[in-house]
C-alpha cells in the first residue's frame, strides 16, 4: 500500500473515532439532561435510580436473586432463554 492509501485509511479511522466521540458526548449530554430532571441524584432516598456501588444495594440484589420463588410461581427458564435469544 502506498503512503497516500495509508494516509486515507488513517483519515477514515480518525473520522470514525471523531464521529463515535461526538455521538458519545451527545449521549452523555442527553443522560445528564435526564438526570437533571429527576430532582434527586442516583442513590438518593427519593431517586428512582439506585446507586449500584452501594454495598446494601448489592447485598439486597444478591439476596433477592438467590431467594426461592414464592409458592405457586413457576418459571420456565428454558422457554425464557429461548424467547430472549429469539428477540435479541
Amino acid at each position: 500500500m502506498d503512503s497516500t492509501g495509508m494516509h486515507d485509511d488513517y483519515q477514515s479511522i480518525i473520522q470514525t473515532l471523531v464521529a463515535e466521540r461526538d455521538a458519545l458526548k451527545e449521549n452523555c449530554s442527553r443522560l445528564q439532561r435526564i438526570l437533571d430532571q429527576l430532582g434527586f441524584p442516583p442513590g438518593h432516598y427519593y431517586s428512582p435510580i439506585v446507586d449500584v456501588t452501594d454495598p446494601e444495594v448489592i447485598r439486597v440484589t444478591r439476596d433477592r436473586l438467590s431467594a426461592p420463588l414464592p409458592l405457586g410461581i413457576t418459571l420456565d427458564l428454558a422457554e425464557m432463554n429461548a424467547t430472549l435469544h429469539c428477540n435479541a
